[in-house]
């Protein structure tokens, strides 16, 4: 219980620096920032510590530590006290008025906090299964587990960045992994275990994603109920299938027969309900949204990235309202400059997490400057040479260009570090048929980035629907109101002069020819969801321009442009990466649908909000009612029922009720035993302590390798594939190693790290990812133990590890050679860690037998002098 305040007083600590920043910064937000500063306490410590992480190489006192945390936060702390003492009466005088607001304020991030420890205490494992595995292992929807993992104790185990790769020895780790830098300095700050910070994260992940779309609901509206249904929106509600599930779970619970008796139940009925259906609503793509990643556990790139973007859409509401007071965004930009630098330190963090949201949140940038500085009057409309229309075209450009040099900024300037040493995957080549000499040749032409997306891989529109129409119905149905309102909010710029009637007619027949060649060219390609989001965009483009909106509508309507711009982009193109055939488009529907689900949801909630002041005064209430209460009662059923499923479907140690009798499906005792049963909340949140029950030999060395290697030493163990138990000593331990889940990778370096190489051609060159999984093949089956060393020393490998998997992995392993070309440093069971001598002993193979015993000094049984027990031979830096 102690940890899990430790951490959460951290994360107050964090917050509490950081909001004098905010609440000087913020001066047009209605809670002076006090919700984001929460989120931006953690960005900023952050952000400073990975900078003198980055100066380590040259003054190896600033490396990743506690003390550079440490540090961080007194940076942090003496530039929020400068201006609290410039602010000190407005802060007294905002808690005084305001105790409401961050008393709800910290209801919300408390409990949003313990009920995500609860839930991670029934299902805390860091494991590699995606879902049903054989008899007698773990069953969990592990997805990303082990990689995050793996990531996260990178970053750990490296003083000095950037961070060693524990997936590729040798390499830095070119991976999205800002994200996971946050937890990895709270991880060194509270001086926590990886594998209890691992789900301490996802806690805190889950409080600070309450309280910031909390406060962005609140500071667009000044509406507490606003801030909450936004809130809900945003991280608790699903898509239209979490509903459709519950009926059905509930049709086939008592229409269909599945319950004898309505009022004892063999099974219940909301263990047919499955969460992880809800992702996939479009088929061979997935469709993740908050809710599912909270409920699936995983600490991965999208779900940190989402913290940082509600962090950007708090600031997107300070720069909305603190533009409007400036007769030109090249004012502001001049006046506002603490505003812009925070928003470009958002674009730059985005990018060094999940790059994918760094156009998104650039178009809400330009969206907010643009609607905010639009005003009661267009700022060209006083030039009597320029069409109206053609001025809030310039408008925008301006507006776009100014949020772009923003994000260029943040990314090119404040993260150059990390542009440095990073590689972006590469598509492999294509081969194209050129003529020589009257000859035709195939040959290798550099790949593209972006294709088109096959008729028959693109989104069915209901199943679009599935997805988005819970908050997709709202703001089109606002759209539609707007539009046909008879009672103008604002005078439109009119004019009677025939010649300009007559142009503007011409360019309107011109823009329906456009939109009807376009509609018919992709009605050729059979996309209805490309035509109906491109006839969209075109028709919510030109009502943006063409008439006076009052600024939160014109944002709402922007927001929906951006929506049918992204979708319609998904339906035509892809980028191109690992996945190929039925499921090329995956990533790209995925990465980009996640963004646009926050996005929506803010579009929702201003629709709402505008579409019920539309009502008398007198009809209001019962207005909100009628259209808030469908899409809670849609949206609401996933997070209780997902959770009930998540908990149900992952084995529990000491938990299991299953038929003890069928030796088939019978796990095995040891795990399952009431002693395997956790004795307090510490041990409930250990994610690698189910690996003492199922590999209680790996288990030990794990703990050894972390108690008494160096971070930097380099291990060899068995390569594998994603999804398996390969690369589980770099993964639990950080320890580079010579090869884990090489396709994931391959999916991080892209060509020519994975080039498969020329099956036809066996002296083709291969990529990196197969070579290390041939050599390391090869090294354990070698039967020579002079060329075993020699391949050893040519990979930079100082550790040998072999254990049942590696037996498993390499039937023709030679286990002989081991001792004559290292020394046993450890051995617990059937797993031992060799030391990789200088020279082989002595040449020649010797007689069958056994290695020499080493002794074992290791328990079997969990206590918690588990990760505190000495070694067979201490390794020493």
């Amino acid at each position: 219980m102690l940890i899990v305040f430790t951490w959460y007083l951290a994360m107050q600590l964090f917050a509490l620096a950081a909001w004098p920043l905010a609440f000087s910064a913020c001066n047009r937000l209605h809670d002076r920032g006090y919700a984001l500063s929460k989120g931006l306490g953690l960005l900023l410590i952050t952000y400073i510590t990975w900078l003198l992480a980055h100066a380590a190489g040259r003054i190896p006192a600033l490396g990743f530590s506690f003390g550079t945390v440490s540090a961080a936060w007194f940076a942090v702390l003496i530039i929020s006290l400068v201006c609290l003492a410039r602010n000190f009466r407005d802060v007294m005088l905002f808690i005084r008025r305001n105790k409401r607001y961050i008393i709800i304020t910290e209801v919300l991030f408390a409990a949003a906090f313990a009920a995500m420890v609860a839930v991670k205490a029934q299902v805390p494992h860091i494991s590699y299964h995606v879902a049903n595995p054989l008899p007698g292992q773990m069953i969990d929807h592990a997805a990303e587990k082990f990689t995050d993992f793996a990531v996260l104790n990178s970053l750990l185990t490296s003083h000095a960045f950037p961070p060693h790769d524990a997936w590729v020895s040798g390499h830095t780790l070119n991976y999205y992994y800002f994200g996971h830098m946050l937890w990895a300095v709270l991880i060194k700050f509270c001086s926590v275990r990886p594998e209890i910070g691992f789900n301490l994260g996802m806690a805190g992940a889950f409080a600070l994603a309450i309280t910031l779309a909390f406060g962005v609901g609140y500071n667009l509206t000044r509406r507490v109920r606003w801030g909450l249904l936004l809130m809900f929106l945003v991280v608790l509600a699903s898509n239209l299938d979490g509903f459709l599930q519950m009926i059905s779970s509930l049709k086939m619970t008592f229409i269909d027969g599945r319950g004898k008796d309505l009022w004892y139940l063999d099974r219940p009925w909301w263990q047919n309900y499955e969460f992880w259906r809800s992702s996939r609503a479009i088929k061979d793509t997935i469709n993740e949204f908050p809710a599912f990643s909270f409920i699936l556990g995983d600490l991965h790139a999208h779900l940190s990235a989402l913290l940082i973007n509600l962090c950007g859409w708090n600031l997107a509401v300070q720069v909305f309202r603190s533009v409007r007071q400036y007769r030109s965004i090249w004012r502001y930009e001049v006046l506002a400059f603490d505003e812009l630098f925070l928003a470009a330190l958002v674009c730059g963090a985005l990018s060094a997490s999940n790059t994918w949201d760094v156009p998104l949140f650039t178009g809400v940038l330009a969206l907010a400057l643009w609607a905010g500085n639009t005003g009661r009057r267009d700022p060209y409309a006083w030039h009597s040479t320029l069409n109206v229309t053609a001025g809030r075209v310039v408008h925008a450009l301006e507006a776009l260009f100014i949020a772009g040099i923003t994000a260029a900024l943040g990314v090119l300037l404040f993260f150059l570090p990390f542009i440095r040493n990073f590689s972006a995957p590469q598509p492999p080549p294509e081969l194209d048929t050129i003529t020589e000499d009257g000859v035709q040749k195939l040959v290798q032409v550099p790949g593209r980035l972006i294709k088109a997306v096959d008729a028959m891989h693109r989104s069915s529109f209901f199943e679009f629907l599935g997805h988005w129409l819970l908050l997709a119905a709202v703001p089109v149905a606002f759209f539609v109101v707007t539009a046909f309102r008879r009672r103008r909010e604002a005078v439109e710029y009119v004019t009677t002069d025939p010649a300009t009637q007559q142009n503007r007619a011409r360019s309107a027949a011109l823009v329906l020819i456009a939109v009807a060649a376009g509609a018919v060219l992709m009605a050729l390609w059979q996309g209805w969801v490309a035509i109906i989001m491109f006839m969209a965009a075109v028709i919510i483009g030109i009502a943006l321009v063409a008439r006076h909106l009052p600024p939160l509508t014109r944002w709402v309507w922007g927001l929906l442009l951006v929506f049918c711009v992204m979708t319609w982009f998904t339906e035509m193109f892809y980028v191109d990466d690992i996945f190929e055939g039925a499921i090329n488009r995956l990533n790209t529907v995925f990465k980009i649908y996640y963004g646009l689900w926050t996005l929506m949801a803010v579009a929702t909630v201003l629709s709402l909000r505008m579409l019920v002041r539309m009502a008398p005064r007198g009809r209001r209430c019962r207005r909100a009612v009628w259209l808030v209460g469908p899409i809670v009662i849609a949206g609401l059923p996933y997070m209780f029922l997902g959770t009930l499923n998540r908990i149900e479907s992952s084995t529990r140690l000491g938990h299991w009720e299953g038929a003890e009798d069928s030796p088939q499906t019978a796990p095995p005792s040891r795990l399952f035993s009431e002693a395997a049963r956790p004795k307090n909340l510490e041990e409930a949140l250990d994610g690698m302590r189910y690996l003492a029950f199922l590999h209680p030999d790996d288990y030990a060395a794990m703990n050894w390798i972390r108690q008494n290697l160096p971070p930097a030493a380099t291990l060899l163990e068995a390569a594998g594939s994603q999804y398996t138990y390969s690369g589980r000593m770099g993964t639990m331990t950080g320890r580079p190693s010579f090869a884990g889940w090489l396709s994931h990778a391959w999916g991080w370096r892209g060509y020519p790290f994975g080039y498969p190489g020329d099956p036809s051609n066996p002296k083709a060159p291969k990529g990196e990812r197969l070579r290390r999984t041939d050599k390391a093949a090869e090294i354990y089956n070698e039967v020579d133990p002079e060329r075993a060393l020699k391949m050893l020393q040519e990979e930079g490998i100082q550790f040998v590890v072999l254990g049942d998997h590696e037996r498993q992995q390499y039937p023709a392993i030679n286990e002989i050679k081991f001792p004559l070309i290292g020394k046993a440093i450890f051995r617990e069971g059937n797993t031992t860690i060799y030391r990789v001598n200088a020279k082989v002993e002595r040449t020649g193979l010797p007689p069958t037998a056994p290695p020499p015993d080493v002794g074992t000094t290791l328990p079997t049984q969990l206590d918690q002098s588990y990760h505190e027990r000495a070694s067979v031979e201490p390794e020493s830096e």
